[in-house]
C-alpha cells in the first residue's frame, strides 16, 4: 500500500480573501464560515488583519471573531499585525499565530506599507519580540517574490536575501506571496532552487494567486520540489489592489481537485469544501469563481448546504 503525501491547506480566504473589500462582512456570517470549516477538517485558518478598520473595513471585527472562534484542539487561528499596536490586539483576542508581510520589492513596500524594506524589517523585529513574549506563534511572509506590479521581475536572490533577514527575526517557516499571480512554473522553479540551501521545503508555505491562471501549475512545481503547506481561499476570494485584474488566491477548491488522488492526502473533501464555500459566497454577494468548485456542484456530486444551520446577517 502507497502511503499518501500529508498536505497541509491554510484556508485564507477570510482574511486574505475578504481584506480588499470597501465592506464589512457580519461577523457573525464569518464565524459560522469557520465553525463550518473546522467541522469540514481544515487545521489552519486565517481569519484576521489587525490593521486600521479606515483602511480595511472588513477587517474592522478582527477582535471581535478572533475571541468568538471555536478552540478546538488541533486547529490554528491565523492572524496579520503590521505593528506592535496591532500584535497587542492579536493578543487580547486569543490569536495562536500571526503574521507580518514584507515585499522583496523595495518600491511594493513604499506603496502598500509606506516604509522602506530596512524599515519595515525593524517593525517586523519588534512585532516577532512581542510575539515571543505572548507565546503567539510568528510566521513571516514574503511578498512579490517573483514579479512587483512597480518594478516588474524580482531576482530570486532578492528574496532569498530577505528570507535570510525574516528567519534571522525568528520566523523558522516563510510565506512565498506570489502576489500578483503573473509567474510561470520555470520561474517558481528558479526560485526554489535558489533558495533550497538557506529554506528547507519543509519550511516553505506557497501563497500564490491566479491572475494569470498560472496557480495551479506553479503548485505542482512546489509539490514536485517537496513543498507540502500551501496557502488557498475558498471560492478563489481575494486580489491585490496595486495589480490590475487581481484574481484571489488559488481556490481551495482547485487545489483540492488537483491533489484528489492517491498520492496526496489533505483530510478535506471537495464536494463538501466547495458548498459551503459557495453558499457563505452567496449569502455574502461575493463571486464564487472556483472552476473546480463549480464544476463539482454542478455535477451533482455535492451533498449540498446543511438546511439545518441557521444564517445569520
Amino acid at each position: 500500500m502507497t502511503t499518501k503525501t500529508a498536505i497541509q491547506i491554510n484556508e485564507v480566504g477570510l482574511r486574505d480573501g475578504l481584506q480588499s473589500l470597501n465592506r464589512p462582512i457580519p461577523t457573525d456570517n464569518k464565524l459560522l464560515m469557520v465553525e463550518r470549516l473546522v467541522a469540514l477538517g481544515f487545521k489552519s485558518i486565517e481569519i484576521a488583519s489587525f490593521v486600521n478598520p479606515r483602511l480595511m473595513p472588513a477587517m474592522a471585527d478582527s477582535a471581535e471573531l478572533a475571541s468568538r472562534v471555536p478552540r478546538v484542539e488541533g486547529v490554528r487561528y491565523r492572524g496579520f499585525a503590521p505593528n506592535l499596536k496591532g500584535l497587542e490586539a492579536a493578543a487580547k483576542s486569543g490569536i495562536h499565530d500571526i503574521g507580518v508581510a514584507i515585499a522583496a520589492s523595495d518600491s511594493f513596500n513604499q506603496k502598500n506599507i509606506r516604509a522602506t524594506t530596512e524599515q519595515a524589517l525593524a517593525v517586523a523585529g519588534e512585532v516577532a519580540a512581542a510575539a515571543a513574549e505572548y507565546g503567539i506563534g510568528f510566521n513571516a511572509c514574503v511578498a512579490t517574490v517573483v514579479y512587483c506590479p512597480f518594478e516588474g521581475y524580482v531576482a530570486p536572490e532578492k528574496v532569498a536575501r530577505l528570507v535570510d533577514e525574516l528567519q534571522a527575526l525568528g520566523s523558522q517557516n516563510i510565506v512565498l506571496g506570489e502576489t500578483i499571480g503573473r509567474a510561470r512554473p520555470e520561474e517558481i522553479h528558479q526560485l526554489l532552487t535558489t533558495l533550497k540551501d538557506s529554506l528547507p521545503a519543509e519550511n516553505i508555505v506557497a501563497h500564490f494567486h491566479d491572475t494569470w491562471g498560472q496557480g495551479l501549475a506553479n503548485y505542482r512545481v512546489c509539490l514536485e520540489q517537496g513543498v507540502t503547506c500551501f496557502d488557498t481561499s475558498l471560492g478563489g476570494l481575494g486580489g491585490c489592489p496595486f495589480a490590475p485584474g487581481a484574481a484571489g488566491n488559488v481556490a481551495t477548491e482547485d487545489l483540492l481537485h488537483m491533489l484528489g488522488s492517491d498520492t496526496y492526502d489533505t483530510g478535506l473533501d471537495l464536494p463538501e469544501v466547495a458548498a459551503v464555500a459557495r453558499e457563505f459566497c452567496q449569502h455574502n454577494e461575493l463571486p464564487y469563481t472556483s472552476r473546480a468548485g463549480n464544476a463539482c456542484l454542478l455535477s451533482g456530486d455535492s451533498p449540498g448546504p446543511g438546511a439545518e444551520d441557521e444564517r445569520p446577517g
